[in-house]
Order: C-alpha cells, then sequence, then structure tokens
C-alpha cells in the first residue's frame, strides 16, 4: 500500500471524486472538452502555431464542430478556421485528428491510470462500480491481472450506465427533421430514375455521400425501433452509445426496449468471462506443476499445457478476446453501407452526360469524398468551390473591421455555413445548411 503524505492525499481526492455521483470518467471528459472550448475561443482560436497545427490536422471533428456552431461565442471563430481548412483542403492535407477529442481521450487516460494505480484500495475498488459501463470495462482492460476477476464481477452487478454525451441534445433538436425530410425523400424513390436521383444529389446544397451515409444509419435506426426485437437476430439489434442516444432522441420507449436487450447480451458476455477467468492458472510456479501433473501422466498434453500457462498472459488473452467479440454497432454498419453505395454510383454514372453537367453547376463532394468517387471530376469541382469559399471566408473576417463599416453587406459574409458541408459534411448531420439552421430558428 501507499503510505507517504503526497500518495495519501492523491488517494483521498480520487475516492472522493469517485464518490461524487455518476462516472467519474465522463465528468473529466466532459470538463475537458468544457475547458477545450472555452479557451478556443476565447484565445487560441488566435494562436498562430494552434491554427497552423489545426489546420494541418484537418480541423475538429463533426460533433466538435457543431459546439462551435450552435454556440453563441463559438460561430465568431468559425469563418477564420474554415478559412485556414480550405487552405490546407487546397494545400493537399489529408490527415485528419481532432484535437478536441485528443485532449478529452488524454485527460480520461490520466485519470484512468490514477484510478488502476488505486485499486488495491477497497475505497477505490468500491468507488470503481459507479462509473459508466464502458469505463468500468476500460479499467477492467487496464488492471491488473489480479483484479481481473474482480472487476469482472463488479461489472456483471451493475445497471446499464451508457456513457455522457454532450453532443446528443444538439443532436436531438435535428433528427426529427432529419427524418421527415427521410421519408419524403423516400417517397420520391419510386418516381425517379437513377439518373435523376443522381442529378438531384449533386443539386442538393450538401455533399450527396455526406447525406447517404446520414440517411442510411438514421433509416435503419427509425426501422429498428419499429421491430419485434425478440424477433431478430442478436446483433440486428447492437447499438453503440451514440446511436442508441439518437434512438432515445426519437423514441424514448424503443430506444428503452433496445437497451434491455443490449444490457442483457452484456451480462451474458461478462458472464462467460467470469466462466473463462475462473479458469485461470494458479500464480505460483510449483502450484502450477502440481496441476499440470495429472493430465501430463494421461499422456494429455494440450491440458497439461494450459495448467502451465502464466496466468497474466492468460487473463490477456480472455480479455482480448471478450473485446474481439464485442458485437457491432449495426447502425453504424448501415451509414456505412450507404456510404459505399452513393460513392459506387456516383463513380458509375459519372459518364453521363447529363449527370456530368450536374458536376460543373452542382455542389459536388465534400473534401473528404472527393477523392473517392470519380476523382478526376469530383476533385476538380472541389478546388473551384474551395477557391471561391476561400475569398468569401476573407471577405467575411475582412469586413468584420471597423474601417469597412462603410461597405455594402454581401452574401459572403453568410459563407461559414456553406464552408460546412464541404470542410465537415457529418456536422449538419446529412441536411443542408438551410434545413440545419431552419430548425435553429424555429
Amino acid at each position: 500500500m501507499k503510505t507517504d503524505g503526497w500518495h495519501d492525499e492523491e488517494r483521498r481526492k480520487l475516492v472522493r471524486a469517485l464518490n461524487e455521483g455518476g462516472c467519474l470518467l465522463c465528468r473529466d471528459k466532459d470538463a475537458a472538452q468544457h475547458h477545450w472550448c472555452t479557451w478556443y475561443v476565447m484565445e487560441t482560436h488566435r494562436e498562430p502555431d494552434y491554427r497552423r497545427r489545426v489546420a494541418r490536422n484537418g480541423g475538429f471533428c463533426a460533433p466538435h464542430t457543431r459546439l462551435l456552431m450552435t454556440s453563441s461565442d463559438g460561430v465568431h471563430v468559425l469563418p477564420a478556421l474554415f478559412g485556414d481548412l480550405v487552405s490546407s483542403a487546397l494545400a493537399g492535407v489529408t490527415y485528419y485528428r481532432c484535437d478536441a477529442c485528443a485532449k478529452m481521450t488524454a485527460a480520461v487516460g490520466r485519470r484512468l491510470g490514477t484510478v488502476v494505480r488505486w485499486l488495491d484500495d477497497p475505497e477505490v475498488l468500491a468507488g470503481a462500480g459507479r462509473l459508466c459501463t464502458q469505463h468500468l470495462l476500460d479499467v477492467l482492460e487496464t488492471a491488473p491481472w489480479q483484479l481481473a476477476s474482480t472487476l469482472t464481477a463488479l461489472a456483471s452487478g451493475q445497471p446499464d450506465t451508457p456513457p455522457s454525451d454532450p453532443d446528443l441534445p444538439i443532436r436531438a433538436a435535428h433528427l426529427a427533421t432529419a427524418v421527415d425530410l427521410l421519408v419524403q425523400q423516400d417517397k420520391q424513390l419510386n418516381d425517379e430514375s437513377t439518373v435523376e436521383r443522381v442529378r438531384a444529389g449533386l443539386d442538393r446544397s450538401c455533399c450527396p455521400v455526406c447525406r447517404a451515409r446520414a440517411q442510411g444509419g438514421l433509416r435503419y435506426t427509425s426501422w429498428l425501433l419499429d421491430q419485434d426485437l425478440d424477433r431478430l437476430d442478436p446483433g440486428e439489434s447492437a447499438l453503440c452509445p451514440a446511436h442508441l442516444g439518437d434512438a432515445t432522441a426519437l423514441d424514448p420507449r424503443g430506444a428503452g426496449r433496445i437497451a434491455e436487450v443490449l444490457h442483457r447480451s452484456e451480462q451474458a458476455r461478462l458472464a462467460q468471462l467470469a466462466d473463462r477467468l475462473a479458469a485461470t492458472p494458479q500464480a505460483r510456479m510449483s502450484a502450477r506443476l502440481r496441476a499440470a501433473w495429472p493430465p501430463l501422466t494421461r499422456g494429455n498434453r494440450t491440458e497439461a499445457a494450459a495448467a502451465l500457462r502464466r496466468p497474466e498472459r492468460f487473463v490477456a488473452e480472455a480479455l482480448r478476446n471478450f473485446r474481439h467479440n464485442e458485437p457491432s454497432c449495426a447502425t453504424c454498419a448501415a451509414s456505412e453501407l450507404a456510404e459505399r453505395r452513393e460513392l459506387a454510383l456516383l463513380e458509375a454514372a459519372a459518364h453521363h452526360s447529363t449527370v456530368r453537367e450536374r458536376w460543373t453547376h452542382g455542389h459536388g463532394l465534400c473534401r473528404d469524398h472527393a477523392p473517392r468517387a470519380a476523382p478526376e471530376v469530383a476533385t476538380q469541382v472541389l478546388r473551384s468551390r474551395l477557391a471561391l469559399l476561400g475569398w468569401e471566408l476573407d471577405e467575411t473576417r475582412r469586413k468584420r473591421a471597423w474601417r469597412t463599416r462603410h461597405e455594402p453587406a454581401t452574401p459572403a459574409e453568410t459563407s461559414w455555413p456553406r464552408a460546412i458541408p464541404f470542410l465537415c459534411g457529418d456536422a449538419y448531420l446529412g441536411l443542408t445548411a438551410t434545413e440545419f439552421h431552419d430548425q435553429d430558428n424555429r
């Protein structure tokens, strides 16, 4: 046990934090996001080094872009941010890493290390039971092997507690609109030829692949909410925390049924893990030799080798198998399939004369999808759109100066919402800028 004064103070703070209510690691993650957003809006968006790093990393992920564009303070930093991203996209930057996500991951990692370091303390171990399911499993994966069985039992007796999702309230305000538009669009599918469908997608003021991806996931989630879950294959009702949150926003009762099925499935997996861990070989080599001797005398070398295995390797393998067998999200799979099919459709239709005309006059693809479908057309169109957008964003920043107050207002000053479908299409949940911001104004 750690007994010096500094370590004892660390233990007391950790126990107090674990007992404050809710998941400590979720609170740390949310606090890191709040800290990043506050300082980015107040200060770091002006720092040249940080601006260059964000531009080099390709900007922020969809949830953190949404966070900035839906807050009154965050909106003011977007023209400069998007101007930097346009420049980096035109320069050929293809590496994307959200700095805000990295800071949140680092905050959780630091706290996770502290929790694991003190797990031999009974109060800390008891406090770990207050973590959400996802973070408790993270503790299980990184804890000393001797505690694997104890933590598995702790997770088995825990009620279903999903991780926090501060982006959900922002998404929820737009999901109903997205569903209504999806229903209207699906009704028109039988009346449109394939070529007409492609042209309509290219005419719309958003990336057609981003829209298809978002709608593919939303279509599956909406369908799943209306199903008898007992009649589905187990994998068909598996949802990741984010998509389960979306389901909750659309239909709390239906999502509650899905959550119950997922919780039962996770409890069954934990029970299997507990059975597996019960067979962990002894820590002492002499005990393992005694356990291996009877099967060895019977000529059963496989059983003897299993008894001789080092326990830490046995536990590590059991945990790897547990993670590897975790069911994948069916909505994520539906989104990815819709994305692939839309890319294939655009590629197949690229040489059709009327479709090529819409490439020239329509919206085009975002920076992520342009290189993946008809790149000889899509990339050229994207560069032309970005070059003009870059000028408009620069004009927006220029006209904010006091010395330009005599100049007339133009549509260029409202360019930042139009930049999002080119730079981070997921931020609009597959909607156009008008569709997304009309919901904000209701």
